[in-house]
């Protein structure tokens, strides 16, 4: 029997907080706005405006998920916030929110959704919330260290790891530089997706997935790759996603990453979604046909989907977080 296919990172948001319990900051709001095509920008100002913004993305991503025929399952993620010294949400620090309740009720909405969840250690009911999650259905937990303004090396971190460990239940940590989650703290918090500040994870034994790989892309950026390979190699329980490898971002590092003889034993796929892939800048990776076959696809999961089955990347990418996340 064949193992289904699961894109293990895709996103959702919003920002009505009194229906969904989603927000974003002012300026996070207006840098996703830059970010995104113009007439999908006007499109979703306007959703905003009538108060259907987020009912129109919950829409718009779970029809990306129904089309892609690919794909059997999506894992999708939400986001915790910032929180204060006394373990409480700290609303005014917080850029990007998307709360666990919002994604556990999702997945009742399609037979293709697995519900991930996230949960700041430094929230007050860490364990609490970890212990309830688990118990609703969530099968990964989803870190975003730089935006969520903690360090995974810190020591007070260790018994979050052991539960976790216990529960048998994935951590995905970004790795590698932030570029769509601002923080308001100082560009310092990069430091914190270095892989190596994971270690204590994979001492307590929790399965770490590295989103990105430690990849980070930006020219000036430092590239933690050869770290992520370097630790793989000692630790059997790490591994590392492909989300925004077809991003402008990383695909001058694919080259390197689609001709390693062993890192696709340990890589799993995810697309990012809705983060769009960078059709002009895969030219030279891919055939110019499924190029221009692709770009009038608004769908980012299966374009993402087709680019890599075409830059090479073997089956058992695309199938190696059924066993992880127990999909039967």
């Amino acid at each position: 029997m064949s193992m289904p296919t699961v894109d293990m990172h895709v996103h959702i948001g919003g920002c009505q907080i009194k229906k969904t319990g989603c927000f974003m900051s002012g300026p996070q709001k207006e840098k996703l706005h830059h970010e995104l095509p113009p007439s999908l920008s006007l499109k979703l100002r306007l959703a905003d405006w009538l108060g259907i913004v987020d009912a129109q993305i919950k829409k718009r991503l779970l029809r990306f998920i129904d089309e892609t025929k690919e794909v059997d399952y999506a894992v999708i993620l939400p986001m915790d916030g910032v929180y204060d010294g006394e373990g409480n949400l700290d609303k005014k620090r917080t850029s990007f929110y998307v709360p666990n309740d919002y994604v556990l009720a999702l997945a009742g909405e399609s037979s293709k959704l697995i519900p991930a969840a996230s949960v700041n250690p430094f929230r007050r009911d860490a364990i609490e919330e970890l212990e309830r999650v688990a118990g609703a259905g969530a099968r990964l937990i989803k870190w975003l260290p730089s935006s969520q303004n903690f360090d995974p090396a810190d020591p007070k971190i260790l018994p979050f790891y052991k539960k976790l460990a216990g529960l048998k239940i994935p951590l995905l940590s970004h790795t590698g530089y932030e570029h769509t989650v601002l923080s308001v703290y100082s560009s310092g918090n990069q430091a914190y997706g270095e892989p190596r500040r994971l270690k204590n994870a994979l001492e307590a034994g929790v399965t770490v997935i590295m989103a990105h790989s430690g990849t980070s892309g930006g020219p000036q950026e430092p590239d933690y790759w050869e770290d992520f390979l370097e630790m793989a190699r000692v630790w059997p329980n790490l591994y590392g996603d492909t989300a925004a490898f077809t991003h402008w971002t990383r695909v001058r590092i694919l080259p390197k990453i689609i001709h390693h003889d062993w890192a696709f034993e340990r890589l799993l796929h995810g697309s990012d979604a809705t983060l769009q892939p960078s059709l002009d800048k895969l030219g030279a990776l891919v055939s110019r046909d499924l190029i221009e076959s692709l770009r009038q696809n608004p769908n980012a999961v299966e374009k993402d989907f087709k680019l890599k089955k075409a830059l090479g990347f073997p089956e058992e990418v695309f199938t190696r977080a059924a066993r992880l996340l127990r999909i039967n």
